[in-house]
């Protein structure tokens, strides 16, 4: 229990307070203590076949920005670097992506053209999320429902259950998918057993596609995600070698 004292600030009658209570709940705790410091932001790059008709054509890769970890801030920067720790402001991310974390393994499945029914995938999400289940007819009319990144692979699933998250966590929702469709757009070859920890990626308007030009192909691209209150020079950075994908050429 905790004792909060005091005196009350009313000059005409001023008496002393005194109250008992309980501590919240830990991850309530965690919650209110996190808006003291700046959240740690951090960029997932996605290289991928193209999602919609609009990026068909297009070189570039799609950018997941969103915050890792507690604390204050969820709209980001997004900087590159042109120079030697010269970093360019390339725009101002508003809506974070929805991300986390694998927390167990995912086996492989084969063969793609059928339903993965037999694994499921538990993900620590950065923020407090929701996600919903849906019917196969939905995932036959709209490719890119429920559609996660693992490591390189896409995958669609169709149920969606809550989970419990672990006292103290430093994340903000657990969910488990299952009745899986693997391999999506392209990444066939990318099927196998990931592992826990990959980033997991929902697609949605806040995955960002990111063009970029014919020189860029082959360099390495080192993005920055800096929040609100937070210097610069301590953003985490994140470095991709920016691939050829033909679909875009």
């Amino acid at each position: 229990a905790v004792r909060i004292q005091g005196v009350s600030v009313n000059r005409i009658t001023p008496s002393f307070i005194q109250d008992d209570t309980t501590t919240l709940a830990p991850k309530a705790a965690l919650q209110y203590a996190s808006w003291n410091f700046p959240r740690n932001g951090v960029v997932i790059p996605i290289q991928s076949l193209p999602l919609n008709e609009s990026e068909k054509g297009k070189l570039g890769m799609y950018l997941a920005v969103c915050g890792r970890g507690r604390g204050a801030g969820e709209n980001f920067a997004l900087y590159r670097e042109f120079d030697a720790d010269n970093f360019i402001l390339e725009g101002v991310i508003d809506a974070p992506a929805i991300a986390g974390l694998c927390a167990g393994t995912l086996a492989t499945h084969t063969p793609t053209t059928s339903e993965d029914t037999t694994n499921t995938l538990d993900i620590w999400f950065f923020d407090n999320i929701q996600l919903e289940s849906v019917l196969q007819a939905d995932i036959d009319r709209y490719p890119t429902i429920n559609l996660l990144r693992i490591g390189d692979e896409w995958i669609q699933f169709r149920t969606a259950t809550a989970q419990t998250l672990e006292q103290y966590s430093p994340y903000r929702s657990k969910w488990r998918v299952s009745n899986l469709w693997r391999g999506r757009f392209g990444t066939e070859s990318e099927v196998g057993t990931h592992a826990s920890n990959e980033y997991a990626v929902l697609y949605s308007s806040a995955v960002k596609f990111y063009e970029l030009n014919a020189d860029d192909i082959g360099q390495d691209i080192v993005f920055k995600a800096v929040t609100a209150g937070q210097a610069e020079e301590n953003a985490f950075t994140t470095t991709v070698t920016a691939a050829q994908i033909s679909a875009w050429s």
